[in-house]
C-alpha cells in the first residue's frame, strides 16, 4: 500500500481525498501546516506528495523548494486553485511533478497519482 502525504490545511477537503484515496488502497497521513509538513517529510519517507499551494504559514512553493533543495525526490502533485499558466508553470519550476486545479476530478487524480508512483520505483535490471 502505497503512502501518501497529503498536506491540506481545509478540513473538508482533506476529509475528502483522505476518504477517495482510503477507498483506492493508498495509506494517506493529512497535515494542515507548512511546519507540520517539514517535519513529517524530515523523518518520514513517502511514495508521493500532494501539496496544497496556500496553507496558513507558507505557502505551498516554499515548502517544494526546500524538499527538493535538500534532496527530496519523491513526486509531487501541486494542487490549487490557482490555475493561470503563471502559477502553473511556477508550480512545476519550483520542483513539483505535477499540477492539478482544483476543484479536480478523483478519478483523475488516482491515474496521475498511480503513474507517478509506478514511474519513481526502482526498476529491476
Amino acid at each position: 500500500m502505497e503512502k501518501i502525504l497529503l498536506i491540506e490545511d481545509d478540513e473538508a477537503i482533506a476529509a475528502t481525498v483522505r476518504t477517495w484515496l482510503s477507498l483506492h488502497k493508498f495509506n494517506v497521513r493529512a497535515v494542515e501546516t507548512g511546519a507540520e509538513a517539514m517535519e513529517e517529510l524530515r523523518f518520514s519517507k513517502y511514495d508521493l506528495i500532494l501539496l496544497d499551494w496556500n496553507l496558513p504559514d507558507m505557502d505551498g512553493v516554499e515548502i517544494c523548494q526546500q524538499f527538493r533543495a535538500g534532496g527530496g525526490t519523491t513526486p509531487i502533485i501541486m494542487l490549487s486553485g490557482n490555475s493561470s499558466q503563471a502559477d502553473i508553470k511556477q508550480g512545476l519550476s519550483c520542483g513539483a511533478t505535477d499540477f492539478m486545479s482544483k476543484p479536480f476530478d478523483f478519478n483523475e487524480l488516482v491515474e496521475r497519482m498511480r503513474s507517478l508512483i509506478a514511474a519513481s520505483m526502482p526498476r529491476a535490471e
